[in-house]
């Protein structure tokens, strides 16, 4: 049997309240936590990787119809697009799953996202970094802007390959 101040630690580690913690029902309550944080993970990183994926085979067919003959460049083009619908299925699931575990543990911004990977309670201080105070609670308009550099630094070079 851990002493208090170890339930308190444990309490403070897993994000639950001592309560939650003693219960008999606390561990399987910490398993669908850590089931819940992985699922988080696993949309975040599969949402990168669709991306990077999508806007790669931008660039790989219009390259392809530039460079190549429009056989060949369409047959590039149907395996680009048969990758992304593969990419695009797990990607589906796992945000469909994530906005779920979201929505029922009242995670609304990027900020309780970060605060509920990190185990922290909800209502708890959260550190005060400049990732805290300055990252997190603009995380969409970073995001927005990230993607219109983005865009711009693909098809800038691709429409003047087309007009040259």
């Amino acid at each position: 049997m851990p002493d208090i101040e170890s339930v308190k630690l444990l309490s403070a580690a897993f994000g639950i309240t001592i309560d939650a913690l003693l219960d008999e029902r606390s561990e399987e309550y910490l398993r669908q936590t850590e089931r819940d944080r992985r699922t988080i993970l696993l949309s975040l990183a599969s949402s990168l990787v669709y991306l990077f994926v999508a806007l790669a085979g931008i660039v790989v067919d219009a390259l392809s119809y530039r460079f190549l003959d429009s056989t060949t460049a369409g047959a590039i083009a149907i395996v680009v697009d048969i990758l992304r619908f593969c990419l695009m299925v797990p990607w589906f699931v796992l945000g469909f799953r994530a906005s779920a575990i979201r929505n029922e543990r009242h995670i609304r911004n990027a900020v309780d996202t970060m605060a509920f990977l990190e185990g922290y309670k909800p209502g708890s201080t959260l550190p005060q970094t400049f990732l805290w105070r300055r990252l997190l609670p603009h995380w969409d308009a970073i995001v927005f802007i990230t993607w219109a550099i983005i865009l711009v630094l693909i098809f800038a070079p691709l429409f003047a390959m087309k007009m040259g």
